[in-house]
């Protein structure tokens, strides 16, 4: 985006934790350049959510979509700050996170908690509900699209419980998130891919749990490290394969690695390439395309960049210490439970499945 821009005439730079570009900055000197003119727009992923104050932002791009209610609001209120001569903040949607606009009323009264919950109501906050000083005044027409789309909402989730129905009255058993996935009619796939709050593969146990399908044991995961960790694998970003044999490392065939050093690494990456299915990812990039000759010490190249993204994005989970690459801590006790090794193993399968399915289309289209 940053490169289209400039070619365009728009100054414009990209600021991320992990390979720069040409039009990369360092956050502080895009923000300084932001703010004296110098730069009309900065790109960003996930740097910006928190700790940024440039009141004189007055448009908002949204260009891939936000799953977290917390994040969604954060984002918004970076536009939000009052400055002089500032009437308003646009904000342009390119990717669908209009559709969370029902729960905008719940955003702005701070209260966070069950807030989809508290939507599917159909009732707004009242006055004394929103902050000391705050006016929120919404056009009648708007309330009565916000109710429609949770009708609309609510209508696209019972499809989906009616397609897991039947997908278990088919194989006899309740689906993994694999099955569902390879059974799951495309259209109604496709609709939930588009709304994060519908898509029942970013939080299947928490899924499973609304529909009454946890068992006990899985139960107890609920609001845990462990369960925060297999939420979060499921809904990490993936341009590439790397990270599903780093997590496999960790899997061990079942025998969960908190801490994996260098030979762990390479020997599941090799592994992992070996499967011609996968290696399909290698060879579409230059860099890997000569996968057959790798040895261990390009192997381990390559495992950097999902190692360093890992630290960046999921700290509460991941660290080094020395040469290994480790779990945290936290998940020790946890992580040795057959559920937690059942489940982990699903997502990586499910990821995998998914990234090869949904990229290479792309590709051949």
């Amino acid at each position: 985006m940053s490169k289209y821009f400039n070619e365009n005439g728009i100054k414009a730079c990209t600021v991320v934790s992990g390979a720069q570009t040409e039009f990369s900055m360092q956050r502080r000197e895009a923000v300084d350049k932001l703010k004296k003119g110098e730069l009309n727009i900065i790109f960003s992923v996930d740097m910006f959510n928190e700790g940024l104050d440039i009141p004189e932002i007055d448009m908002i791009l949204f260009l891939r979509p936000t799953e977290s209610p917390t994040i969604f609001l954060q984002q918004l209120g970076r536009g939000l700050r009052k400055y002089k001569d500032k009437k308003y903040v646009n904000i342009l949607d390119f990717i669908g996170n209009y559709k969370k606009a029902h729960l905008i009323p719940f955003f702005l009264s701070g209260d966070l908690k069950d807030i989809e919950k508290k939507a599917k109501g159909g009732k707004l906050p009242q006055e004394e509900e929103y902050p000391e000083d705050c006016i929120v005044d919404f056009d009648v027409q708007i309330i009565d699209i916000f109710k429609k789309m949770v009708e609309q909402q609510k209508n696209i989730f019972d499809l989906v419980v009616d397609e897991f129905n039947r997908i278990k009255e088919d194989l006899k058993t309740r689906p993994s998130r694999l099955q569902m996935y390879t059974y799951m009619d495309d259209d109604l796939y496709n609709v939930i891919g588009s709304r994060g709050e519908l898509n029942i593969f970013n939080d299947y146990l928490g899924f499973l749990n609304k529909i009454n399908e946890l068992l006990e044991a899985e139960k107890l995961f609920l609001n845990t490290k462990a369960y925060e960790f297999l939420n979060n694998i499921e809904k990490t970003s993936m341009t590439k394969t790397y990270k599903m044999p780093l997590l496999l490392a960790f899997y061990n065939n079942g025998k969960i690695n908190l801490k994996i050093d260098e030979e762990c690494i390479f020997q599941s990456f090799r592994g992992f390439y070996t499967k011609p299915s996968n290696a399909v990812d290698l060879l579409r990039h230059d860099a890997t395309k000569n996968y057959k000759s790798f040895d261990k010490k390009d192997y381990l190249r390559i495992a950097e960049n999902p190692i360093k993204a890992f630290l960046n994005s999921a700290e509460a989970f991941f660290y080094r210490d020395k040469s290994y690459f480790c779990l945290n801590d936290d998940l020790g006790e946890l992580s040795e439970s057959d559920v937690f090794v059942a489940h982990f193993k699903d997502i990586i399968d499910y990821r995998t499945r998914r990234f090869y399915k949904e990229r290479l289309e792309k590709l051949e289209k």
